[in-house]
């Protein structure tokens, strides 16, 4: 199965595929574009993830890769990362721990090692 074709603003940014001026002009008229006039964070966002909604989005309309329907997406991709963080901070500070019995039948817990 082969790649999907990548937009030609990505392409010459990257800088990896040598292309003539022919050819990239009629890849420019080849190309669907789909507006980004209307890229901003959602308002379920909080205060710090607009911020980062922001510059994300604009380095992402610079190389001509966001547009008005990536707008969700990004900020599903931001508030899942910040779970995901936080979550993580969570499990590294909790101590792991194991049910130990003694002799006399005593259960109790001890941080394993």
């Amino acid at each position: 199965m082969a790649r999907p074709r990548e937009p030609l603003d990505l392409l010459l940014y990257k800088g990896k595929k040598n292309l003539t001026k022919q050819e990239i002009e009629e890849r420019r008229e080849q190309e669907i574009k789909a507006p980004n006039d209307k890229v901003k964070a959602p308002s379920y966002l909080p205060k710090d993830l607009k911020r980062e909604f922001k510059k994300i989005a604009d380095e992402l309309k610079n190389i001509g890769i966001m547009t008005n329907l990536d707008v969700d997406a990004l900020a599903r991709f931001l508030f899942a990362r910040k779970q995901y963080l936080e979550m993580t901070e969570v499990l590294l500070e909790t101590p792991i721990t194991a049910l130990v019995e003694d002799d006399d039948g005593n259960k109790f817990e001890v941080a394993n090692k």
